[in-house]
């Protein structure tokens, strides 16, 4: 009999029966694609949904010499947790874009714009977005 002949069953990683396990105030600790407790509607502070297939993909480059840009999609989809599953499966779709004009001419400022949206059940439907000057001395 090896290990691997012998282990098997739930592993409900995220939740721990003492305390709340991979949370710091509510919010999720090392891995940003399972829901943190703090957004569950019911006030549970324990990971509602922490079996999940996920799909992440990031890249960034330069437009010009003075324009760059980072782009991120991410799907995911959740089965619940292994002892308390959902019986349908939620999805979830984000999406994140920030722009960065760095003029030449003036020697140390930053300009960033960002948007970012999140559609879907586990997150709900949210939009946002950011503008940044960045003076460095």
């Amino acid at each position: 009999n090896s290990v691997v002949g012998k282990t098997g069953g739930a592993d409900n990683y995220y939740n721990n029966g003492y305390y709340p396990g991979w949370a710091h105030w509510g919010m999720a600790i090392a891995n940003p694609l399972i829901a943190s407790p703090i957004y569950n509607k019911d006030g549970d502070m324990s990971f509602k949904y922490n079996r999940v297939k996920a799909l992440h993909l990031g890249w960034s480059g330069d437009i010009s010499s003075e324009w760059r840009y980072v782009a991120k999609l991410s799907h995911n989809r959740t089965w619940g947790t292994p002892h308390r599953p959902i019986p349908d499966i939620l999805e979830n779709f984000s999406t994140f874009a920030s722009f960065y004009y760095i003029p030449r001419k003036w020697k140390g400022w930053c300009f960033n714009a960002s948007l970012a949206l999140d559609m879907g059940e586990i997150y709900g439907d949210n939009f946002g977005f950011q503008l940044k000057v960045h003076k460095t001395f």
